[in-house]
């Protein structure tokens, strides 16, 4: 039997009601308006504190418990078995409210799959905060992708993913011109490097030029001066750096 999170709520706002009605006759408890009679008078405020802590069970059990995924490498590792992970809050996983990796996640899933009512119930838990995290930068989305994968299989996988692509809106794209505006020097800039880091980018020196690519697809690169004379060679980086970025979420 499945117990939603609204059925949670709707009983939590029941027994408030049933605690306060309690509550209300211990207080005015005159005649002609009590609800109750004087048997029940005695243990009025008992009932009333039992359905009030039953209502704050309800709605603390009620609440979303935040899934977390990281890459346990911090270095991008292609271990990703080994390395991905995700927390386990509701404990379906035994776990005590730890985290396990993908390769655990995956034989978990695997045998929850036996039960189609339990299945449910954890992809209802897990899928929506999974779904929504797709809108994080490249390299946090692809650990996402990934455990997305292990929930719902391959094919589901793909249509939230493809729903949930992200793109550069204009703000993001204002936001990577400022930082660029002021020139560039060969090499990133603290604020440079945080755009770059915030969209899945690396900078990387080889030979006579530098080159920004997607941490994600390396395919995608521009290669940049190291010693730049060009007074437009930030702008001109920047446009680099957008282009990589909208590359890297329409090619999927």
């Amino acid at each position: 039997m499945r117990i939603t999170r609204k059925a949670l709520v709707v009983a939590g706002f029941m027994s408030i009601l049933i605690g306060l009605t309690f509550l209300i006759d211990n207080l005015i408890n005159i005649t002609g308006f009590a609800v109750f009679n004087e048997a029940t008078t005695y243990m009025t405020p008992w009932l009333t504190l039992f359905f009030i802590t039953a209502a704050i069970i309800l709605f603390t059990s009620a609440l979303e418990k935040k899934v977390v995924v990281y890459d346990a490498s911090g270095t991008n590792g292609t271990n990703e078995e080994k390395h991905y992970h995700i927390t386990d809050p509701d404990m379906y996983f035994g776990t005590g409210g730890g985290a396990i990796t993908l390769s655990q996640f995956r034989r978990e899933i695997d045998n929850l799959k036996k039960d189609s009512a339990l299945i449910e119930v954890v992809q209802e838990a897990y899928g929506p905060q999974l779904v929504k995290m797709l809108e994080s930068p490249e390299d946090k989305r692809k650990v996402v992708e990934k455990f997305l994968e292990a929930l719902y299989g391959p094919e589901k996988a793909r249509d939230y993913i493809k729903a949930g692509q992200p793109t550069l809106s204009s703000e993001g794209e204002t936001e990577i011109r400022n930082a660029f505006k002021p020139g560039w020097k060969g090499k990133p800039s603290t604020e440079q490097n945080r755009i770059l880091r915030k969209y899945g980018l690396g900078f990387e020196v080889g030979g006579r030029h530098g080159r920004i690519y997607s941490e994600a697809r390396p395919e995608l690169f521009r290669e940049t001066s190291l010693s730049p004379s060009d007074i437009n060679a930030g702008r001109q980086v920047g446009k680099d750096v957008i282009k990589i970025i909208k590359d890297q979420y329409s090619k999927k």
